[in-house]
């Protein structure tokens, strides 16, 4: 974020008694604890006040975020939580709990700034232990209709959203207690609001199920990082910097989807060996 000449600072609600003034977006990144309520800070209340001043927020989220965050988002429109999101059909091997967005799984339609550089540069992106993240259905919407909402990336039909978050590794699809995809995994919100002199303004939030895409060994695979600060471009409405940046020469991993990581196993250990195969049969049946 310093490169992109953001400067980063750490805050508490309890030392600062809100979110400071010259913030330009939070970023909530893996909460694992619940918004505290005390005698002297309600931090619940602070960052509703942020939010409804015209706040922007980038919300991180994980499969075991607390509920007093999620009920923040469900208050904005979007559902999230619920377990954590397997694909079968698309996922960075070797681990299907790691859904793999291609291209073509990112809306399109209408085009949103923060996904339009990946979808233009073939760029995918992959999500280690996500979960579901996607707008509620108007009649739960505490105000319907006063948010716009589009979610950014799908997972693939075969997915599910499972909800026994303990056992991810072995576990099989169950219609009763699993919700079958495709998934939506982030999105992007803005909303109408009034400034403290009274005048309309309005906020962005962005909320991504995950927050190990980010992390130091991910960050700079694939599309990662980009869509991270294509985000934070976006909710500070620096949409101009909005792009595919030049990758730092670094050691990075090879992130493969199963159909790439299919073909190379089947091509590597079926094709190369009956093409040689072939041909030796077919000399030796010339020879003899």
């Amino acid at each position: 974020m310093e490169r992109e000449l953001y400067v980063v600072r750490d805050f508490g609600f309890s030392a600062s008694g809100g979110v400071p003034v010259e913030c330009a977006v939070v970023v909530v990144a893996g909460p694992d604890r619940d918004l505290e309520v005390s005698e002297d800070t309600d931090e619940g209340v602070l960052f509703r006040d942020y939010l409804g001043g015209g706040g922007n927020v980038l919300f991180l989220l994980t499969p075991s975020t607390p509920d007093s965050w999620l009920q923040i988002l469900r208050e904005g429109g979007v559902e999230a939580g619920g377990g954590a999101v397997i694909d079968p059909a698309s996922y960075a091997q070797p681990d299907r709990t790691t859904p793999f967005i291609r291209p073509d799984q990112y809306l399109s339609q209408p085009l949103h700034p923060i996904t339009d550089p990946l979808i233009e540069r073939s760029l995918g992106t992959f999500f280690p232990l996500t979960t579901r993240v996607a707008p509620l259905p108007p009649e739960e919407m505490l105000v319907p209709g006063a948010a716009f909402i589009l979610p950014l990336m799908f997972t693939s039909e075969r997915s599910w959203l499972e909800s026994d978050i303990e056992n991810v590794d072995t576990a099989t699809y169950d219609q009763s207690t699993d919700k079958r995809g495709p998934l939506s995994i982030a999105v992007a919100v803005e909303f109408p609001t009034l400034t403290a002199t009274g005048q309309p303004s309005s906020g962005r939030f962005v909320a991504i199920g995950n927050t190990a895409f980010v992390g130091n060994q991910f960050f700079f695979s694939l599309g990662n990082g980009d869509l991270f600060i294509n985000s934070v471009n976006w909710l500070t409405e620096q949409e101009e910097l909005i792009s595919i940046r030049p990758k730092l020469s670094a050691p990075r991993l090879l992130i493969l989807s199963q159909r790439q990581a299919s073909w190379i196993l089947y091509s590597s250990v079926g094709v190369l060996p009956l093409v040689v195969g072939f041909f030796g049969g077919w000399v030796w049946w010339r020879r003899r």
